[in-house]
């Protein structure tokens, strides 16, 4: 009878014991919250920094960065080979980690940029839709550095202007600068063959296309005013089927019409053109000078999704 008391009694013990213990690394957690936040929020900060600077030394801390937060919290960047990276944020006692794989060096994406280039842009508007596209590049080749761009502009001739791919940013600048307009056609269809050529390395102008698809997926990105006209006779359809071949051969399309009414028009680029009718591939811009922040923004971001 006694041993059985005893051993109820130690049992009862030991589980208050173990409550209490549980209770203080509670109490512990409630009352550290506050740094629990902090370090969540710092390494978030850390992923930011890394997806910005695109290639960061092995190890990257916060006093590489900006001294210390003024919240004393920190992060530590750890890069986990071979495509991904630890953020590890801490503030007081707390630390919390965040892990992201395949993100910045991994996606090498190709694209070509297609713009028209006829004569019905109004001199103005193709000064400013140069230094867009221009920006564009910039802002494309300085995040991703891996990224490789080709250039094809349109008007109604069906060998629109080519410039072989390259990375590097000052080469495409300087063709972006040179191009001038052309007459008043727009040949849609051809610029779309084309690219695709270049892409799939069937271009002199190439090569382009780098496998496999999964680290080097490959993009066109359309931006356009004005209704096609060329080839005379089912434009649209023969259009449609040129975007079509691009996209079976696993082109995306993402197109920015430029100040775009035309509902017909606008309902044939989202639909017949464009990847998905989605609103994730076809964008407005309000005009030339509203185009650049469409291309860093939305198609830029929607480039950089498809390759997560």
């Amino acid at each position: 009878m006694i041993l059985t008391v005893i051993v109820i009694s130690g049992t009862l013990m030991g589980l208050a014991v173990i409550a209490g213990i549980l209770m203080i690394y509670q109490l512990r957690q409630a009352g550290d919250f506050s740094n629990s936040a902090k370090a969540i929020f710092a390494a978030d900060t850390g992923v930011n920094w890394w997806i910005y600077d695109k290639d960061p030394l092995p190890t990257i801390t916060s006093s590489t960065v900006n001294s210390t937060f003024t919240n004393k919290a920190s992060f530590e960047i750890i890069e986990v080979p071979p495509n991904g990276v630890k953020v590890i944020g801490q503030a007081g006692n707390s630390k919390r980690a965040l892990l992201f794989q395949n993100l910045g060096g991994f996606c090498k994406p190709d694209i070509i940029l297609a713009f028209e280039k006829s004569r019905r842009i109004n001199l103005a508007d193709w000064n400013n839709n140069k230094e867009s596209l221009k920006e564009f590049a910039t802002f494309s080749l300085n995040a991703n550095p891996a990224i490789i761009m080709g250039l094809v502009s349109f008007h109604s001739d069906g060998n629109p202007d080519i410039s072989p791919p390259t990375s590097t940013l000052s080469a495409i600048l300087a063709t972006i600068d040179s191009i001038g307009r052309g007459d008043l056609g727009i040949n849609l269809r051809d610029a779309i063959n084309k690219s695709d050529d270049v892409l799939n390395d069937s271009s002199p102008s190439g090569p382009l296309d780098r496998e496999p698809d999964s680290e080097a997926p490959d993009f066109l990105v359309i931006v356009i005013a004005h209704d096609p006209t060329i080839p005379v006779g089912n434009t649209y359809r023969n259009t449609k089927t040129a975007a079509d071949n691009a996209k079976a051969k696993g082109v995306e399309i993402f197109v920015v019409g430029v100040d775009i009414t035309d509902l017909d028009l606008k309902n044939f680029l989202i639909n017949d053109i464009a990847t998905t009718s989605t609103n994730d591939h076809y964008f407005d811009a309000s005009d030339f000078i509203n185009l650049r922040d469409v291309l860093n923004n939305e198609v830029f971001s929607g480039i950089t999704n498809s390759c997560l």
